[in-house]
C-alpha cells in the first residue's frame, strides 16, 4: 500500500525584476501531499508499457503574501529569497550602488 506524507511548504511563486530596480516577491504556503507507491509497484505509460511508480506530488494554497524588495538591499533579499537572491544581485547588477556621504 502507497505511504502518503503531508507536510507544510513555503514555495517562491514570483519574482518580478521592476524597472525601477526593485525586486516583487510573491510567496505562498501550501499543504504538500506526497504519495509514495511501494517497491516494485509499477504502473502503464501513456505508450502503454509497464513502468516503474513515480511519487505523485499535488500542493493546496493555505496563503500567500507578496514583498518588495528595495535596490540593492541584499540582507533583505537573502532573508526572503534564499537560494533565490542570485536574481535580485543580477538584476541590481545592471544599477549603480548611490554613494552614502562620509559624515565624518
Amino acid at each position: 500500500m502507497a505511504t502518503t506524507t503531508m507536510e507544510e511548504v513555503e514555495v517562491i511563486d514570483e519574482i518580478g525584476c521592476l524597472p525601477s530596480g526593485a525586486i516583487q516577491v510573491r510567496k505562498g504556503t501550501y499543504y504538500q501531499k506526497t504519495v509514495t507507491p511501494d517497491e516494485g509497484e509499477t504502473t502503464i505509460d501513456e505508450e502503454g508499457n509497464e513502468v516503474a511508480a513515480e511519487p505523485v506530488v499535488s500542493k493546496t494554497l493555505l496563503s500567500n503574501w507578496r514583498c518588495v524588495l528595495q535596490l540593492h538591499d541584499e540582507d533583505k533579499a537573502n532573508e526572503i529569497l534564499g537560494d533565490e537572491a542570485n536574481v535580485a544581485l543580477a538584476h541590481w547588477s545592471n544599477f549603480p550602488a548611490l554613494e552614502t556621504p562620509d559624515l565624518e
